[in-house]
């Protein structure tokens, strides 16, 4: 009898070990899986400035699973006295904002949601050079990881076959003339496989460009080491090679537009950006405006 049981319980024991093969395979494919993320795309404080080398950017770093707005965060940091360079990053955001106003879309764990806290030593009046080397650090950063043709188009939005993929927001504190700090926002749709409906057929990610997904990690920290490259240059005023390379990637630039700015819409070509980032737009009538905000569509 006892020899019965023993066999049974030896039969129960090889059939539950074979029940379980494919639970045990599956957890082991996850970690893996895991293994991967974690060295690739995992965003925390110390992978991020693993091998970054800059000299600024990311020096101190912030990271959540999911906040309302990483420009809400960093401008809180910034009002404490958080060194310059120090980066908010989100998982994802409940109240992303992007330009004029608007949300910003920003699914967990598909896209890259930082804020940067910056002391530039300018006026304010030349505050839009955040912007203009911002926007190119991105697009550059975005051709080299992602190996996309990406695009600015006038002020801060990054497109794809006219497709938007990323913006910059800069929110700035400063008195009569001078800059107490500005909170530098970028956002990029990085591996989202869809959008919100109001979204579809305007907004695209890299995933989607590409056909394969992107490391936000590699992403990131290309983006970071460009601006910590093109800062000082910012400080010292020196932006002529780096206006000529905006000028070169930019999708605005030769095109008929028509650009909404407070309350007034104005069509014309747009001819070329100033050494602040302003847009130049030809009128019919001849007369050259410029323009230091707006929002711009493509006359077809």
């Amino acid at each position: 009898m006892v020899k019965i049981f023993i066999f049974y319980q030896c039969i129960s024991i090889v059939v539950l070990f074979y029940l379980c093969l494919p639970v045990v395979y599956n957890f082991l494919v996850a970690m893996m899986s895991m293994q991967v993320m974690t060295k690739n795309d995992f965003l925390d404080p110390d992978t991020i400035r693993d091998g970054l080398n800059t000299k600024v950017m990311g020096k101190k770093a912030y990271c959540f699973r999911e906040t309302g707005s990483t420009q809400t965060v960093a401008q809180e940091l910034a009002k404490s006295g958080a060194e310059e360079g120090t980066i908010v990053l989100a998982e994802g955001q409940t109240e992303g904002k992007g330009r004029m106003g608007r949300s910003w879309f920003s699914p967990l764990g598909k896209g890259i949601w930082v804020s940067i806290i910056l002391r530039p030593l300018i006026p304010p009046s030349l505050a839009g050079r955040v912007s203009l080397i911002s926007a190119l650090a991105v697009a550059e950063a975005i051709r080299e990881v992602a190996g996309l043709p990406a695009l600015i188009k006038w002020p801060n939005d990054l497109v794809i076959s006219e497709k938007k993929v990323g913006g910059i927001l800069t929110e700035m504190s400063a008195e009569m003339e001078q800059i107490k700090f500005i909170i530098l926002g970028i956002g990029i749709n990085v591996n989202q496989d869809e959008f919100l409906e109001e979204l579809k057929g305007k907004a695209l990610s890299l995933h989607q460009g590409g056909g394969k997904e992107v490391s936000r990690l590699f992403l990131l920290r290309d983006i970071l080491r460009r601006l910590d490259n093109y800062y000082p240059y910012l400080q010292k005023g020196e932006l002529g090679t780096i206006t000529n390379r905006w000028r070169e990637l930019s999708a605005t630039l030769g095109k008929q537009v028509r650009v909404s700015f407070q309350g007034e819409v104005i069509e014309g070509q747009a001819v070329d950006i100033d050494s602040e980032g302003a847009l130049l737009l030809r009128l019919d009538s001849g007369f050259v405006k410029c323009l230091t905000g707006g929002e711009v569509s493509i006359i077809d």
